[in-house]
């Protein structure tokens, strides 16, 4: 990636506009949208934006003329006419890398899903539905196999642990014969 610094002042810049207007999400589908269907389908386009025999306007009305209307799809369009204005189109593909790479789960929480051995597809689903609604909050959920938690799972989202292992249970029982038997001792 070549201009690192300036790549990333001009995405964050963006992303920083875009969640000011609360867009965030409907700029990075836009994003998506021009990454996959103009950047990757049509390669003359960013060579047409950057030749110097083509006058801005017409840049800016090419830019127009392929991306269609909408809020986030506004706020693209003219981020690519600044770039354009300040001859910065060149780092267009670098500054969509970057946000796709560093706000590709914005909004979301990371949590881990501890499990001692592979779940179903349709179990792990069921279980980050069941922790999205109980933290209120999109997850990005990465599993752990962990063999000492002996069966069942342990979730860790931020700083919360909710521990349903097996390995737990057998603590709290083991804690709890300990303390039965300490007062009945006491009883005698």
């Amino acid at each position: 990636m070549k201009n690192t610094v300036l790549v990333k002042r001009y995405a964050d810049a963006l992303m920083s506009v875009a969640k000011s207007r609360g867009r965030t999400e409907d700029l990075l589908e836009s994003i998506k949208f021009l990454r996959a269907q103009v950047l990757a389908l049509h390669a003359d386009f960013l060579v047409t934006l950057q030749d110097p025999g083509i006058s801005v306007l017409e840049k800016r009305q090419l830019i127009d003329a392929v991306l269609a209307d909408g809020d986030a799809v506004v706020l693209l369009r003219n981020f690519m006419k600044l770039l354009v204005a300040r001859g910065r189109i060149n780092l267009l593909h670098d500054i969509c890398e970057w946000v796709r790479i560093h706000y590709a789960h914005v909004g979301e929480e990371d949590a881990l899903l501890r499990t001692s051995f592979p779940l179903d597809l349709d179990v792990v689903k069921a279980i980050k539905d069941r922790l999205e609604r109980m933290f209120n909050k999109k997850l990005h959920l990465y599993i752990e196999l962990d063999g000492t938690l002996r069966g069942g799972v342990k979730a860790m989202v931020g700083n919360t642990i909710i521990d349903g292992s097996v390995a737990r249970r057998l603590t709290d029982l083991r804690e709890r014969l300990i303390s039965t038997r300490v007062s009945n001792d006491t009883a005698t």
